[in-house]
């Protein structure tokens, strides 16, 4: 069973360490230095912490990942959603965007872009209700961004 537990401010660093072996495979393929989190500075992972909703992925007491809420009030956007490299592969990530969903019982609209190039990421999303709005832009030759968006 997963669980979604708050990340406190002074949880930036271990978020920071987090991102960086999660997506540190998409950075050495796609080499996309101004967009990826692994490059995020510290003092950005920390205004994220405190200007929206990011919590740890649990399985257990075991941290698997994070997940980040921004809540439109309107809608919710996930940025990011990851789990570790270790733990991938046994549903941790789809089990974790149905807990959120539960956490925002009045938002009936979820959004969030993904690279259109990882099928694996695409096929998660759409099995878990997403469908691609048809927008995407190109971050660079062949890495192209596409949007997606759930309603319940």
């Amino acid at each position: 069973m997963i669980t979604l537990e708050i990340i406190d401010i002074s949880d930036a660093s271990i978020l920071k360490n987090m991102q960086e072996k999660a997506f540190s495979q998409l950075l050495e393929k796609y080499k996309d230095y101004d967009t990826s989190p692994v490059c995020e500075s510290l003092e950005r992972i920390s205004e994220k912490i405190s200007t929206s909703d990011f919590y740890y992925i649990k399985s257990g007491q075991t941290i698997v990942g994070a997940i980040r809420i921004v809540n439109r009030g309107c809608s919710c956007r996930l940025s990011p959603v990851f789990i570790m490299p270790m733990y991938r592969g046994k549903g941790y990530a789809s089990q974790a965007m149905k807990t959120a969903e539960k956490l925002y019982p009045d938002i009936h609209v979820w959004e969030l872009d993904t690279i259109m190039q990882e099928e694996y990421l695409v096929k998660l999303y759409k099995k878990s209700g997403y469908v691609l709005t048809g927008e995407s832009y190109d971050i660079k030759p062949g890495m192209t961004i596409v949007y997606m968006k759930k309603i319940i």
